[in-house]
């Protein structure tokens, strides 16, 4: 039971410091794929973590616990016995349940958005059929002839991109191609996926800073992530100039808009550092075992706190 506590622990520390880690990394304008990883795969460790730490409190007998603690195992059994085996038994099928009620919850909300967004974009096609015309590609176009420059992306199967005339009126050709291909990075992303989730695990476990502020950590850092597809392919002077022109629009619940979010943020961040894929991924394994080596790290300051004795063995 020591064991899954102290999981548990190191998971809501991470849960509890990790939107300020994300938010100083922002502020050193570290790039925004590498967080958008860091950020999923945080997630991802917690719950992990947590699982892990059910699974022991289940399975005290038979679980990975005595191998994981090695060094410290007296101090294990110690501790161990001072509870009753059917104290554990409670407290196990009682994170259970709790964990269970979690993740059905969360999938009822993701079923709830994938049909929600379904739905929209079957009204936003019917729509479009009428008023706009349809630049085919890998990712349709749809030009709407309005004079405000505005552009959004849905997701979906096909996914498309709408976008008004305004942009063409009021932009450099360069800027218009910047638009359509920070578009593009939302689509290419699955960024709509990903704000998706952050709505729902905020409103399945609202109780840690991690999940409750992940809608807006996320729709920040899709943003700044298609800012920065769009500045690799057309520069970062067209992105910019697309940002000081562009407004915020009226635009669908679901969609990703150009000018939605956190516009002064995108344009201190435009020109920041890259990262290489491979460092994106080593930040994301590095966030996902950040939970279990906290749990770790604070069961071997307990065991080695409650129990000197182990030190000479």
């Amino acid at each position: 039971m020591t064991v899954a506590v102290a999981l548990l622990l190191g998971a809501l520390t991470v849960a509890w410091t990790g939107p300020r880690m994300l938010d100083r990394l922002l502020v050193l304008r570290a790039p925004a794929g590498a967080l958008l990883t860091g950020w999923l795969m945080m997630v991802a460790g917690c719950l992990t973590t947590v699982t892990a730490a059910v699974v022991i409190a289940v399975l005290p007998g038979h679980g990975p616990a005595p191998l994981l603690v090695g060094l410290v195992h007296q101090c294990w059994q110690t501790l161990r016995h001072g509870g009753s085996p059917r104290t554990e038994e409670i407290a196990g099928l009682l994170f259970a349940a709790i964990l269970l009620g979690v993740v059905v919850k969360l999938a009822l909300l993701l079923v709830r958005h994938h049909r929600s967004q379904g739905r929209l974009q079957r009204k936003q096609r019917d729509a479009l059929n009428f008023v706009a015309q349809e630049q085919p590609g890998a990712i349709p176009t749809w030009w709407i002839p309005h004079d405000h420059p505005l552009a959004y992306s849905l997701a979906g199967r096909p996914a498309l991109i709408v976008a008004t005339e305004g942009l063409n009126q009021h932009l450099s050709e360069v800027s218009v191609a910047a638009v359509i291909e920070h578009e593009r990075a939302h689509i290419l992303g699955h960024h709509h996926l990903l704000v998706g989730f952050a709505n729902a695990l905020a409103s399945a476990v609202p109780w840690t800073p991690l999940t409750r502020r992940s809608p807006e950590l996320v729709a920040a850092l899709v943003e700044l992530a298609a800012d920065a597809t769009a500045a690799r392919m057309h520069g970062a002077d067209a992105v910019r100039s697309a940002l000081v022109t562009m407004t915020g629009g009226a635009t669908p619940p679901t969609a990703l808009a150009m000018a939605g979010d956190c516009v002064e943020l995108r344009l201190r961040n435009l020109g920041g550092p890259q990262v290489s894929g491979a460092r994106t991924w080593f930040a994301g394994a590095a966030a996902m075992a950040l939970p279990m080596i906290v749990g770790t790290a604070l069961l071997a300051v307990a065991a080695f706190a409650l129990c000197p004795l182990i030190l000479p063995l």
